[in-house]
Protein backbone atom coordinates (compact mmCIF):
# COMPACT_ATOMS: atom_id res chain seq x y z
CA UNK A 1 0.00 0.00 0.00
CA UNK A 2 1.14 3.50 -0.64
CA UNK A 3 1.48 5.98 2.18
CA UNK A 4 -0.39 8.64 0.19
CA UNK A 5 -3.71 6.99 1.01
CA UNK A 6 -5.47 8.72 3.88
CA UNK A 7 -8.19 6.54 5.39
CA UNK A 8 -10.74 8.04 7.73
CA UNK A 9 -13.53 5.48 7.61
CA UNK A 10 -13.89 1.75 7.69
CA UNK A 11 -16.90 -0.11 6.38
CA UNK A 12 -17.32 -3.75 7.33
CA UNK A 13 -19.60 -5.48 4.87
CA UNK A 14 -20.44 -9.10 5.49
CA UNK A 15 -20.91 -11.36 2.49
CA UNK A 16 -24.43 -11.70 1.13
CA UNK A 17 -26.62 -14.81 1.50
CA UNK A 18 -24.58 -17.92 0.64
CA UNK A 19 -25.26 -21.58 0.02
CA UNK A 20 -25.20 -23.70 3.19
CA UNK A 21 -22.19 -25.84 3.94
CA UNK A 22 -22.62 -29.18 2.16
CA UNK A 23 -22.36 -32.36 4.19
CA UNK A 24 -19.23 -33.42 2.30
CA UNK A 25 -17.48 -30.04 2.71
CA UNK A 26 -14.93 -29.72 5.48
CA UNK A 27 -14.75 -25.92 5.19
CA UNK A 28 -16.93 -23.15 3.83
CA UNK A 29 -14.15 -21.67 1.69
CA UNK A 30 -15.80 -22.65 -1.62
CA UNK A 31 -19.39 -21.73 -0.72
CA UNK A 32 -20.96 -19.39 -3.28
CA UNK A 33 -23.76 -16.83 -3.15
CA UNK A 34 -27.35 -17.87 -3.67
CA UNK A 35 -29.47 -16.05 -6.25
CA UNK A 36 -30.85 -13.99 -3.38
CA UNK A 37 -27.30 -13.24 -2.24
CA UNK A 38 -26.35 -11.98 -5.69
CA UNK A 39 -29.32 -9.60 -5.65
CA UNK A 40 -28.44 -8.46 -2.11
CA UNK A 41 -24.83 -7.77 -3.11
CA UNK A 42 -25.85 -5.72 -6.15
CA UNK A 43 -28.35 -3.64 -4.17
CA UNK A 44 -25.90 -2.92 -1.36
CA UNK A 45 -23.11 -2.15 -3.84
CA UNK A 46 -25.36 0.39 -5.55
CA UNK A 47 -25.94 2.18 -2.25
CA UNK A 48 -22.27 1.99 -1.24
CA UNK A 49 -21.08 3.35 -4.62
CA UNK A 50 -23.28 6.40 -4.11
CA UNK A 51 -22.05 6.96 -0.56
CA UNK A 52 -18.37 5.99 -0.45
CA UNK A 53 -15.50 8.17 -1.65
CA UNK A 54 -13.91 7.17 -4.96
CA UNK A 55 -10.57 6.40 -3.29
CA UNK A 56 -12.10 3.64 -1.19
CA UNK A 57 -9.78 0.74 -0.56
CA UNK A 58 -11.51 -2.62 -0.92
CA UNK A 59 -10.07 -5.57 0.97
CA UNK A 60 -11.68 -8.95 0.96
CA UNK A 61 -11.34 -12.39 2.39
CA UNK A 62 -10.35 -14.88 -0.32
CA UNK A 63 -13.48 -17.02 0.19
CA UNK A 64 -15.62 -17.35 -2.92
CA UNK A 65 -18.79 -15.89 -1.38
CA UNK A 66 -16.93 -12.87 -0.04
CA UNK A 67 -15.16 -12.19 -3.33
CA UNK A 68 -18.50 -12.47 -5.15
CA UNK A 69 -20.01 -9.93 -2.77
CA UNK A 70 -17.11 -7.49 -3.11
CA UNK A 71 -17.02 -7.95 -6.88
CA UNK A 72 -20.36 -6.14 -7.11
CA UNK A 73 -18.75 -3.08 -5.53
CA UNK A 74 -15.22 -2.95 -6.91
CA UNK A 75 -16.18 -2.15 -10.50
CA UNK A 76 -16.77 1.53 -9.86
CA UNK A 77 -13.54 2.23 -7.98
CA UNK A 78 -10.10 3.03 -9.29
CA UNK A 79 -7.87 0.30 -10.71
CA UNK A 80 -5.55 -0.11 -7.72
CA UNK A 81 -8.55 -0.71 -5.44
CA UNK A 82 -9.66 -3.46 -7.78
CA UNK A 83 -6.22 -5.07 -7.63
CA UNK A 84 -6.16 -4.90 -3.84
CA UNK A 85 -9.44 -6.75 -3.64
CA UNK A 86 -7.75 -10.14 -4.04
CA UNK A 87 -4.56 -9.37 -2.15
CA UNK A 88 -5.25 -11.77 0.70
CA UNK A 89 -3.47 -15.14 0.51
CA UNK A 90 -5.54 -18.28 0.33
Amino acid sequence: MTSSLNFKHIILWRHADAEPLAIDQSSGFDRVLTETGEIQAKKMAKWLRANLPKNTLILSSPTKRTLQTAEALKKSFRKDAQELLQCCPE
